[in-house]
């Protein structure tokens, strides 16, 4: 990893102690040890959006105007690939939705 990232080895050190630490890899010790990618569940990333955000300074204003972009963009390319199949599709779910059996 060193040569291949052209690094110090107190750089890379530290950068794997920080992946450990966010729960991203852990540490094999011993021979023929080494990191270790874990599967990281939703803390650990929470944990790691977290700690990006706050490095790029990224706001809650920022996450909601993304997704009120992409939620747009979404409704046009679905928009723009519908066909008459899927269209009867939607209608029928929606009209199911509608009786009166379905509203309790």
């Amino acid at each position: 990893m060193l040569e291949q990232y052209q690094i110090a080895r107190g750089s890379l050190r530290e950068a794997l102690r920080i992946l450990e630490v966010y729960g991203l890899l852990r540490i094999q010790p011993g021979p023929g040890g080494g990191p270790v990618v874990r599967t990281i569940g939703p803390r650990q990333y929470a944990r790691l959006l977290t700690f990006c955000m706050n490095v790029n300074s990224t706001t809650y204003g920022d996450i909601t105007s993304s997704a009120t972009l992409m939620e747009s963009m979404l409704v046009r390319t679905a928009a723009d690939r519908r066909d008459k199949a899927q269209l009867a599709k939607i209608r029928a779910a929606l009209e199911a939705a509608d009786t009166p059996d379905s509203r309790s």
